[in-house]
């Protein structure tokens, strides 16, 4: 189930990655990189209300995904034209973060 929900990602079958990623989070229900890639999945097909609540709770926790959920709820802020919700999302990126390079350059052109 894990490598059909890997491959479906990786082709960008994000409805498909989306029903097996729900099926693997079932049995695993607190796994933070599942959350994590369904949430991405999520936004992919548009279903924002539980991208963002899976996102969201991967961000308050302490995995090393936290950083990566932040950045992608920005992104689909993004993609959703919502700039003021994106910008306040960006800032929660704390210097350490792998992604905060990208957050400040995103910030500037916002």
């Amino acid at each position: 189930m894990a490598k059909k929900a890997e491959n479906a990602f990786n082709n960008k079958s994000f409805k498909e990655a989306t029903t097996y990623l729900n099926e693997l989070l079932g049995n695993d229900p607190n796994n933070q990189e599942l959350l994590l890639y369904e949430g991405i999945a999520q936004i992919e097909t548009a279903d924002y209300q539980n991208a963002y609540k899976d996102l969201d709770e991967v961000a308050s926790g302490s995995s090393v995904y936290k950083n990566e959920a932040i950045w992608q709820k920005a992104l689909g802020l993004l993609k959703q034209k919502n700039y003021n919700k994106c910008k306040l999302v960006l800032v929660e990126i704390p210097p350490s973060a792998d992604e905060y390079n990208k957050a400040q350059a995103l910030l500037k052109k916002l």
